[in-house]
């Protein structure tokens, strides 16, 4: 049973951070696609932020390309290890339980955990923890609502055994597209769970889909960030040609 759509990686491209200036060489490596550079660099600073974001290379060098399972592996391994050193430095930060909410949810996309029911619930208390230490973290709440639509599509049995709701699938897209109302992949993610419910709420399936043209219309008049929201920007682009 598959928890988490490839919708849940969208969310992972869309970070941002201002700290020191080598930082922002690592992040702006990253953002123009150069995960190589910006793992060195981010590896050379030696700070939780530093790991956090070289796992977040490594996922993205996953995720981007769409490694196979087999490729994947040590590269998910590497980065769930870094994200390790990161919360060993600095226990209280939020991005690194985001990062490793996106980790574990790439492994339960790639059948990687054998529990698939209890890695979505890992997946879930991952993203809970980052909105505990950070309740403005756009990006959990983005990812904490395409957690919740997914899993109320699992069937009756499933997604009440996760706990999953479409009214909680709506409410927190919607918090992280008030957030982050420029983020195309807030307002892309925010789409896409509407898109989701409307395939499960057959009753109100029109003003999904017309909620979601909305938000997608949105999206194209945004400017993209890095490569990944370039990407993102196509996505959405033919989500709303397939809503015409």
């Amino acid at each position: 049973m598959k928890i988490i759509p490839h919708v849940f990686l969208t969310g992972v491209f869309s970070l941002s951070a201002a700290v020191a200036t080598p930082y922002q060489d690592a992040l702006s490596a990253y953002n123009q696609g150069k995960t190589d550079q910006a793992l060195k660099l981010a590896l050379n600073l030696k700070s939780a932020e530093g790991y956090t974001l070289a796992a977040r290379s490594l996922l993205t060098e996953v995720t981007f390309k769409k490694l196979d399972p087999e490729q994947s592996g040590p590269h998910l391994e590497q980065a769930e290890a870094y994200i390790a050193k990161a919360l060993d430095m600095n226990p209280n930060s939020a991005l690194a339980y985001y990062q490793l909410s996106g980790i574990k949810g790439t492994q339960l996309l790639q059948g990687g955990l054998l529990d698939q029911l209890g890695g979505a619930r890992e997946v879930k208390r991952l993203l809970l923890k980052a909105l505990e230490l950070d309740p403005n973290l756009a990006q959990a709440h983005s990812m904490l609502g395409v957690w919740h639509a997914t899993g109320s599509m699992a069937g009756l049995i499933a997604s009440t055994a996760l706990g999953a709701s479409e009214q909680e699938a709506l409410s927190a897209s919607q918090k992280a597209v008030d957030l982050a109302p420029t983020s195309i992949s807030m307002r892309l993610n925010h789409a896409s769970v509407l898109l989701m419910l409307a395939q499960k709420n057959k009753r109100l399936t029109k003003k999904y889909q017309v909620q979601a043209k909305a938000e997608l219309q949105q999206v194209a008049k945004l400017r993209p960030e890095s490569v990944y929201e370039e990407a993102s920007q196509k996505t959405a682009q033919t989500l709303l040609q397939s809503l015409k």
